[in-house]
């Protein structure tokens, strides 16, 4: 009976030692598991805590992230971007001071040349308004006039021809031949005419200016020929011819 008691209470000995050792590891247990939770806690505050606090460094050249803890003192060093190169073109740099700029010259207007037809029409014209002279120990008679023609000569050339009884062209001073001429039979002719009794001496090939004159009568002719130069014989012919009919 003894035993059996005793061994009842050794037997409930051991299920209150087993119960107690249970109960410590499941406590051990519990506090392990409650120091990991805490450590883990501790660790997301941490990281938390370092993400909050790192910096983080966009636009630069290259990707850069710098972070900075309470653990690590060291400040963060950014590295400075490289220098842009510019494209910008040079201009050239403009002065204000104010440029001297030189007139365009005025084109001076050309005049036409005067043409071989028209100078010997103006000299016969002028020829026509000159005074009458009268000669010298005589009286002009009042029925005398000035006669005109023109005529074609042989060689193509188209003569114009005055003539009066008297000098019609003031002992010279009318006529527009710049030289005395050259002896043609009877007559003197010439090439080289002002071409309205003022301007510069010209030589015109195309024309011919020929003349005979006395106090008392005068033939003047003017030849043309246009792609040529007048004959001369072809304009004495004609003076002698009308100078034989005044007499």
């Amino acid at each position: 009976m003894d035993m059996v008691e005793d061994d009842g209470v050794y037997h409930s000995e051991q299920r209150r030692l087993r119960r107690r050792v249970q109960r410590r590891k499941k406590f051990a247990v519990g506090v392990a598991g409650l120091a990991a939770l805490v450590a883990g806690a501790g660790y997301g505050v941490s990281a938390w805590q370092t993400a909050r606090e790192s910096t983080f460094v966009a636009d630069a050249p290259g990707p850069v992230v710098t972070s900075t803890s309470r653990s690590s003192p060291k400040p963060a060093v950014v590295p400075t971007p490289a220098p842009q190169t510019s494209f910008r073109a040079k201009l050239p740099r403009l002065s204000a001071a104010r440029q001297r700029t030189s007139p365009s010259p005025t084109p001076s207007p050309t005049t036409p040349p005067v043409r071989d037809e028209d100078v010997a029409s103006a000299q016969i014209s002028s020829l026509l308004r000159a005074p009458r002279t009268r000669p010298s120990g005589g009286v002009a008679a009042a029925g005398e006039s000035i006669a005109v023609a023109n005529e074609r000569g042989p060689d193509g050339s188209t003569i114009r021809i005055v003539s009066a009884r008297y000098d019609l062209t003031g002992r010279g001073a009318r006529l527009w031949a710049t030289d005395g001429g050259v002896p043609v039979g009877n007559a003197r002719c010439t090439r080289n005419v002002r071409a309205d009794g003022r301007s510069a001496a010209e030589t015109r090939p195309g024309l011919l200016l020929c003349w005979r004159v006395t106090p008392d009568r005068s033939v003047v002719t003017v030849a043309t020929r246009t792609g040529g130069s007048p004959a001369p014989v072809s304009s004495a012919r004609l003076i002698e011819r009308v100078w034989q009919r005044l007499a």
